[in-house]
């Protein structure tokens, strides 16, 4: 199921930093109290927002698209990111002359800038 927060709750997650909402011409206005409290939907959010008129930082909305490559480790917590230098990048052979007895998965994942960003320190498998 989508993650739904209230658009003041959306507002203040890295995705939407610095956008403010000058006017909420997204938002139903005869009934905006209540409209604006209701838990959305990320998509549900952009929706609203971008019919509305904002102030916002340069480079948004975050549509850079970086193709990066995870790698996971099976019985481990976490998987690191390794960011694709290129179309050409040859990740199928990145583990090549690993132990056959590491059990892995590598695959090409596609993400913004600012998820990208918003991942955590790589602290080990």
């Amino acid at each position: 199921m989508d993650e739904r927060k209230t658009p003041d709750e959306w507002l203040k997650t890295e995705y939407f930093a610095g956008i403010q909402v000058l006017d909420p011409d997204g938002w139903d206005r005869k009934n905006f109290t209540e409209d604006w409290a209701r838990p959305l939907t990320l998509q549900e959010m952009n929706d609203k927002v971008v019919r509305s008129t904002l102030q916002s930082p340069a480079g948004w909305p975050p549509t850079t698209v970086k193709q990066c490559v995870r790698i996971t480790v099976d019985g481990g917590d976490g998987c690191a990111f390794i960011v694709a230098v290129g179309s050409d990048f040859p990740w199928e052979t990145l583990f090549d002359g690993a132990d056959p007895g590491d059990a892995y998965r590598v695959e090409l994942v596609e993400m913004t800038q600012v998820e990208y960003d918003a991942l955590p320190e790589f602290d080990g498998f």
